[in-house]
């Protein structure tokens, strides 16, 4: 394997994301070898950049995010004022050389700005132009304003999680914002590649969160749209509705996953507790079930839950515990297949990270740079496009660029 290779080497995205969905959706670009410029607005930059938690050198006369760090390494920070006319330019100047533009405005925003698609295809026709927003570039919620908790709540997912009669739960990770924006982001920018590669063509990307999370229901949207029945929590054979596939309290007060699907998971497991009575109850009625949910219950409590890891460790059973983030760390299956990345950050000291999201064999994810200052390369970028020191300084001075 040559470390030095890298799928996206050559790729050239400008981002101008902020928050979480973009950057996110850009990091993984860089990860895997593209350059990303990250262009903020020189007045305020990146909002993530200046909210706690935070990172501090040892003196603690310096700081940064904890959760910027993460989302924008291997990118370049260039602060650049596109409402002014000479900042456009410099932008329009990126866009010749660029292979990709990134970005997360309502949809009125860019045409107002003059950064649409429409204007940019007109300098480089091959460009990939994603736009990412929460619901799209069309329909009545195109300009309202949301967050994950909005879109999930919107697509359904939201009124399928959590307990019977209660208030709907929010998960504890950004479900759209991660998966749609990111992975799936990540995904129709190399379907956008290909078809570039191959037919030569660049093409616009409507980008829609509440899109994207339509499709994570297939099991709630096949059922009903063939049954005409609607679906509520714990209804489901996956959200809380089969006792096989629970949670369960245990003895120590925390929770234990049970996912014994298939019938000889669940017999192993009945088998391994002492409980071949239950075994014929794979295939009770589903009147039934709560009854069995009841039982399961009891007999989770009896045990704490490393005794019931301990218990099952070498039976195949699908159970597994419910981890806090800092057991997750310390877990050895993660030690092995996830460690840290460590680095020195010039401005905040050491720095761990979670790792890359593919394991590619020959051309996995690297650590090239930290996440930057801001506006850190100005000057590089900018002298890149053959602008001079005076024209350098005379952009700063007139604030187009920070």
């Amino acid at each position: 394997m040559d470390k030095t290779r890298l799928p996206l080497d050559g790729v050239k995205v400008l981002d101008l994301t902020r928050l979480l969905p973009g950057p996110y959706l850009t990091m993984m670009l860089g990860d895997y070898g593209a350059e990303v410029f990250k262009i903020e607005d020189p007045d305020v930059g990146d909002y993530v950049r200046w909210r706690p938690p935070y990172i501090y050198n040892k003196d603690r006369t310096k700081k940064m995010n904890a959760l910027f760090t993460y989302l924008n390494r291997n990118k370049k920070s260039l602060t650049l004022n596109l409402k002014k006319k000479e900042g456009l330019k410099i932008f329009y100047k990126l866009v010749m050389t660029a292979d990709i533009i990134v970005e997360s405005f309502r949809p009125d925003v860019k045409e107002k700005l003059k950064i649409d698609y429409e204007t940019v295809k007109r300098i480089n026709p091959t460009i990939i132009y994603v736009s990412l927003t929460g619901f799209g570039q069309s329909g009545p919620l195109r300009d309202v304003a949301g967050h994950d908790l909005n879109y999930i709540a919107l697509t359904g997912i939201l009124g399928l999680t959590g307990k019977k009669d209660e208030l709907s739960s929010i998960p504890g990770t950004q479900i759209g914002d991660i998966g749609v924006g990111g992975y799936m982001g990540f995904g129709s920018i190399l379907l956008a590649l290909l078809a570039k590669e191959k037919y030569n063509i660049g093409q616009f990307i409507d980008l829609s969160i509440y899109d994207g999370l339509l499709s994570w229901l297939p099991l709630a949207f096949s059922s009903y749209l063939l049954t005409e029945k609607v679906p509520h929590k714990e209804e489901g054979r996956l959200n809380g509705f089969l006792p096989w596939y629970n949670i369960y309290e245990t003895k120590d007060g925390k929770e234990i996953t049970l996912a014994a699907l298939e019938f000889k998971f669940w017999k192993n497991f009945c088998e391994i507790i002492g409980r071949k009575d239950l075994i014929k109850q794979h295939t009770a009625d589903p009147e039934d079930y709560q009854k069995i949910k009841e039982i399961l219950s009891r007999i989770f409590r009896q045990k704490t839950q490393d005794q019931w890891v301990n218990l099952t460790k070498d039976v195949d059973c699908c159970l597994a515990p419910v981890l806090m983030i800092d057991e997750v760390l310390n877990h050895p299956h993660f030690k092995d297949r996830n460690p840290h990345i460590k680095y020195n950050h010039k401005l905040v000291g050491n720095i761990k990270q979670i790792g890359f999201s593919f394991n590619l064999s020959e051309t996995p994810g690297k650590l090239r740079f930290r996440a930057p200052a801001y506006g850190e390369h100005n000057k590089e970028i900018l002298r890149d496009l053959g602008y001079n020191e005076d024209q350098i300084a005379y952009f700063k001075n007139k604030k187009i660029i920070g």
